[in-house]
């Protein structure tokens, strides 16, 4: 094993002899309510969770992370009990749930963000600091078709578009951030739509393939840096703001204290889109460990107790 011991005799360790070892933490405990960090069982959901848990427990909380756990629709009511203590979440998506989809949210981050924050007022759950990294619905070309035609906007497609084949989720046809918006905001009509996944393989290997000229990506695609899909700028603010935030149960927040907010917070004033492309593309791509990925992250930037020169990890059998 490999040991990583921290300045306030918190321990990590990860496993050195075979590939794939979790980080497992021992320590002293902070006196409160365990909590759980729920999430979904997309890598993406699974790194978010990782950083969660990983800063709690690095700073003396009980967290253990439950994976699998669905959507909103039930991880909320979870988080109102205090089940859950906390959850990745995305602001535009946030604010479409508890609003009951009443409330539209638009491009500007930090409206959203208040728009949330107002809707949760008077509910069992509460919004942390929301980051700058987003996860959205996303126009990509790849970079040959971009500099051949000049595409640095979706609007730039317009011209091309009655030619060319979009290719993305069966959701697509049905929602405002994909074809009904780029119809009724961009002007833009395509010769045709082709039902593939969700920003997935078979989405990714169709535009390598020129069976469509335009994928709608996630923001955090691997595929971004991989494969050098060039994303289209939304100039006209067609797309919401969909900006990771830990939503928390308002009871294990008001059992902790301000401490228990601040120390997530942090994470989230560090944490960027390329960031989350980053992790997405080590979980996915070199087939990291997500709790790897995770732990990595966070000693980089700062985010656990420093671990003293003199107690540097080393590898032992």
């Amino acid at each position: 094993m490999r040991t990583f011991v921290l300045a306030v005799g918190i321990v990590f360790a990860a496993s050195a002899c075979a590939p794939g070892g979790p980080v497992v933490w021992s320590g002293p405990t902070r006196p409160g309510p365990e909590i759980v960090v729920g999430g979904q069982s997309t890598s993406e959901s699974t790194v978010l969770g990782q950083l969660y848990k990983l800063t709690l427990q690095g700073h003396g909380y009980d967290a253990s992370l439950k994976l699998n756990l669905g959507s909103l629709n039930i991880v909320a009511p979870a988080l109102e009990s205090g089940e859950v203590g906390i959850t990745p979440a995305y602001t535009g998506a946030a604010v479409a749930f508890f609003s009951k989809n009443e409330v539209q949210p638009t491009s500007d981050g930090d409206e959203v963000y208040a728009l949330l924050t107002k809707l949760l007022a008077n509910t069992g759950v509460v919004a942390f600091a929301s980051s700058s990294a987003q996860n959205k619905n996303g126009f990509a070309v790849t970079q040959k078709e971009a500099e051949a035609k000049s595409l640095k906007t979706i609007g730039d497609l317009e011209p091309f578009a009655p030619q060319w084949t979009l290719g993305g989720p069966p959701t697509c046809p049905k929602f405002d951030s994909c074809l009904p918006g780029l119809e009724k905001v961009y002007g833009i009509q395509f010769k045709d739509f082709k039902d593939l996944d969700f920003s997935g393989p078979l989405t990714i290997s169709a535009l390598l393939g020129d069976q469509i000229q335009v994928a709608v990506i996630f923001t955090t695609s691997p595929s971004i840096v991989t494969e050098n899909f060039v994303l289209l700028e939304d100039t006209k603010n067609m797309l919401a703001a969909q900006n990771a935030v830990p939503l928390a149960s308002r009871r294990i927040s008001e059992a902790y204290g301000k401490d228990f907010e601040d120390v997530l917070n942090a994470l989230s004033k560090t944490l960027t889109t390329d960031d989350l492309i980053a992790m997405n593309t080590a979980v996915e791509v070199d087939l990291d460990d997500p709790d790897e990925v995770a732990y990595r992250y966070l000693i980089d930037k700062g985010l656990l107790p420093k671990t003293p020169s003199s107690m540097a990890p080393s590898p032992s059998r």
